[in-house]
């Protein structure tokens, strides 16, 4: 049920994924935002990620719930 910011990279690839109380809100990655961006930073292998507690401000570019973005990640692999 965490508020924070998790920067995630794989390779050359980063990313940021962005949680509300345990749910993803936001997702953006190399011109790519919201549930996209999620599916590509969700299929990643071997991520690396840091957390970043203590965010105010956050945009709502995903609108699904946490399970969808994570089954479709694992679908298109």
């Amino acid at each position: 049920r965490k508020t924070c910011l998790l920067e995630v990279t794989s390779g050359s690839r980063g990313g940021t994924l962005t949680l509300v109380n345990g749910e993803l809100v936001d997702a953006e990655t190399e011109g790519h935002e919201g549930e996209d961006a999620a599916y590509r930073i969700l299929g990643w292998g071997r991520p690396h990620t840091a957390i970043l507690a203590g965010i105010t401000l956050f945009r709502h570019t995903v609108k699904l719930p946490n399970a969808h973005p994570i089954v479709e990640a694992v679908r298109r692999q």
